[in-house]
């Protein structure tokens, strides 16, 4: 391998970065104001429709070689279409009809300045809460609180044993990766796999990087908790564990209906329902096992 570049260039040299990071920036803008805005007329098509234009925008528009600012930005994605689909779910005049805090009274930002740096919170916490935690919208399956009672401090003592935990365990998959994919002298990432002659080989290659997702978002997830908890931003019931406990994984759709993270989950089930209700007209068939695993199975293959 060239030692001029990375892995992540290489892959990606016919397409330079030569782009600027302003659509991005302006994306995050335009979500912001879809929330804080006044009602106007056409309000709910223009702002959905700059959202939509902005994201494809930036998707192609590669502004950076650095991977780690390329994957900040990467992530945008379910942000952007949680704002969409409360935009566009939502009646006249917006979505302040339809999301509020389950401690505050209903149509709370009705009453809120438009532009405001009030409304401007509820945004940002609309934005970045993708589970509705403590909100009207929240998702069905969060995990409960393994900690007795809502004490600050036994939150924050739990949590910072957790991100301990969570660190070495990054460290050793880490390590582990590199010595099983990167140990050579050239390493193409495209051409990366699991596979391997002998099956005990293959097994432990696909359950250590299947640990790393699990790994690296839950440590950035009980990071980001004691930080806000910490500084008073929010409380410990914001912040349920981000996973469900390995013995609810009883089948598939348990895995991805009450283990795994639900950050996606209300952006995607809506959707899945109008599948059988477009093709089945028999609302037993609809109610069935058969298409509730269905909707399941649409909620998870849309994402990808």
């Amino acid at each position: 391998m060239n030692a001029d570049y990375s892995d992540y260039q290489l892959n990606l040299q016919s397409t330079p970065a030569d782009g600027s990071i302003l659509p991005h920036l302006l994306l995050f803008g335009v979500q912001m104001i879809a929330l804080i805005a006044p009602p106007f007329h056409h309000r709910k098509t223009l702002l959905a429709s700059s959202i939509v234009i902005l994201a494809i925008v930036s998707n192609i528009n590669r502004f950076t070689d650095d991977p780690g600012l390329a994957q900040f930005f990467s992530l945008a994605w379910p942000h952007y279409l949680s704002i969409l689909e409360k935009v566009l779910g939502a009646p006249y005049p917006g979505p302040e009809t339809t999301l509020w805090r389950i401690d505050r009274p209903p149509y709370e930002a009705l009453q809120l300045t438009s532009f405001g740096p009030r409304k401007l919170i509820w945004a940002f916490v609309i934005w970045f809460n993708l589970r509705g935690i403590r909100w009207n919208y929240q998702v069905q399956n969060i995990p409960a609180e393994h900690v007795p009672g809502n004490s600050k401090w036994r939150f924050l003592l739990d949590r910072f044993l957790t991100f301990i935990r969570l660190l070495l365990m990054a460290d050793l998959l880490g390590n582990l990766a590199a010595f099983n994919f990167y140990s050579g002298d050239e390493v193409n990432s495209r051409l990366l796999t699991v596979r391997h002659d002998r099956f005990v080989c293959q097994l432990y290659r696909t359950a250590s990087v299947g640990m790393i997702p699990y790994t690296f978002m839950n440590l950035q997830y009980v990071g980001g908790a004691i930080l806000w908890v910490l500084f008073g931003f929010s409380q410990p019931a914001d912040w349920p564990p981000f996973f469900g406990r390995l013995a609810q994984v009883t089948s598939v759709r348990a895995f991805w209906g009450k283990f795994w993270h639900q950050m996606i989950r209300r952006v995607f089930i809506p959707i899945s329902h109008t599948l059988p209700t477009t093709n089945l007209a028999n609302d037993s068939f609809r109610r069935s096992m058969f298409t509730l695993d269905l909707r399941v199975t649409c909620s998870i293959y849309q994402p990808g």
